[in-house]
């Protein structure tokens, strides 16, 4: 990708992601780079598992 003549390298390469809740996976294998300049972001449910840094 470019942006005018200089080249736009990824900030992160996200490859093969996968998410699960238990036996149900709900995000399954997407792979992409993000650049400056974008904004991207997962959602989703804390799980009641999951240790709080509170």
């Amino acid at each position: 990708m470019t942006l005018g003549d200089a080249a736009v390298e990824p900030l992160a390469h996200i490859k093969d992601f996968r998410m699960s809740f238990g036996e149900t996976t709900v995000i399954k294998d997407p792979s992409f780079d993000v650049r400056a300049g974008e904004t991207f972001g997962l959602l989703g449910t804390r799980s009641p598992r999951a240790k709080s840094a509170h």
